[in-house]
């Protein structure tokens, strides 16, 4: 009988199913490419330089992660446009993962794994 009852009510008030994608699909779907592709890629070269000390500027990563007022938005930017031949601005986009570890030999290491489908770059920080 508690079988009986418990059938009447289970999924008692769901209306509808939709199968979600996986985070595959949706990798596949919304890829980057063209100018954006380009624009991520040249940021992990710009990133990658500064840390084998072939670009004399210092990183930043600059927030909030997201700004919801464009007024504000440009505001910060005009700031911070004077010093953009000094650092290397940056922000970690949906889905970017930086991990920075200090290896065995006492050097920072850096991962930097992206949305798009190539291999994660591994830099060492040089002395």
């Amino acid at each position: 009988m508690a079988n009986a009852e418990s059938n009447e009510v289970h999924n008692l008030h769901i209306t509808g199913f939709e199968h979600l994608p996986t985070p595959d699909e949706l990798r596949q779907e919304f890829a980057l490419q063209g100018q954006a592709l380009a624009t991520v890629r040249e940021g992990h070269r710009a990133v990658k330089g500064v840390l084998e000390r072939t670009d004399p500027r210092l990183i930043v990563v600059v927030g909030p992660c997201s700004i919801h007022n464009p007024d504000e938005a440009m505001q910060y930017a005009r700031l911070l446009k004077p010093l953009a031949d000094e650092l290397l601005f940056g922000e970690l986009s949906k889905g970017g993962v930086v991990q920075v570890t200090l290896g065995e030999d006492g050097k920072l290491k850096l991962l930097v794994e992206s949305q798009d489908e190539e291999p994660a770059e591994e830099t060492t920080a040089s002395e």
